[in-house]
């Protein structure tokens, strides 16, 4: 089975004991996997989400990041535990879009969460064996119905493991019609290397359920090659240095 464990991807100089949860459908597990949610919400010193609030279509998504339904780095998106209300589609959190036929008050083209819902994105190890490098993450929800608000938890775990460690959370109390969240690593690394998958645990808001619009997961390869310099680049290089030398033997001479 597959479980949740609450230490940090990267160091806090304010630590809890770690626990782990196991991702099963009874309602015992389910409140201590939102208990846990609920204690351990601090972030790590390192890591910094960034609030943003706007109108209809203040936002843009992206249609590249890693979990993007039409790239090849996203495997799968599925919800593990609870449900979809109102008519609302787990899909539409990756398909690059945030609204159809610019309707802001429909539900349909959003995730829109049971509280205590686990969604879990798996990205493509088959054409990156080491997985990838999480840069940042943003989130954007929001409607004309003020369903805006931000909470949830987000764990990722190792290529090859299928034990969530917790990245971060986010709780931000209903604000203005869009909502945008971001989150990065301020000392200019990643949240997270060699990264299979991601998981999301959506919790209450204090108000009607929040309209999520898209999640989008930025990053790279673990282990992607740099690029080598073609040969006139060595010889630019080469060429550069020899006369630089025999401009200083002149200069001393």
């Amino acid at each position: 089975m597959t479980g949740f464990d609450n230490r940090r991807a990267i160091a806090s100089p304010h630590t809890h004991p770690p626990q782990k949860f196991m991702l099963v459908s009874t309602a015992r597990n389910l409140a201590a996997l939102l208990l846990g949610a609920a204690i351990f919400t601090a972030l790590p010193a390192q890591i910094t989400t960034s609030t943003a609030t706007g109108t209809q279509g203040t936002f843009t998504v992206s249609s590249t990041d890693l979990a993007n339904a039409g790239q090849p780095t996203f495997a799968s998106l599925v919800i593990n535990i609870g449900s979809a209300l109102y008519g609302s589609n787990v899909a539409k959190l990756n398909d690059g879009t945030t609204y159809e036929a610019a309707d802001n008050l429909n539900t349909t083209p959003t995730l829109t969460p049971m509280e205590g819902s686990i969604i879990i994105f798996k990205f493509n190890t088959s054409i990156n064996t080491q997985g990838y490098n999480l840069a940042s993450i943003a989130v954007l929800t929001g409607s004309g119905q003020g369903r805006a608000g931000q909470n949830f938890v987000a764990y990722w775990t190792p290529v090859g493991s299928e034990s969530f460690n917790q990245l971060f959370s986010v709780n931000q109390p209903t604000g203005d019609i869009e909502m945008r969240t971001n989150t990065f690593f301020d000392g200019g690394g990643p949240l997270a290397t060699g990264v299979g998958s991601m998981a999301f645990v959506f919790l209450n808001t204090g108000g009607a359920e929040s309209m999520y619009r898209e999640i989008d997961i930025f990053g790279t390869a673990t282990g992607a090659a740099q690029a080598i310099p073609e040969p006139s680049t060595y010889a630019t290089l080469i060429g550069a240095i020899s006369l630089g030398l025999v401009w200083m033997r002149r200069r001393k001479s």
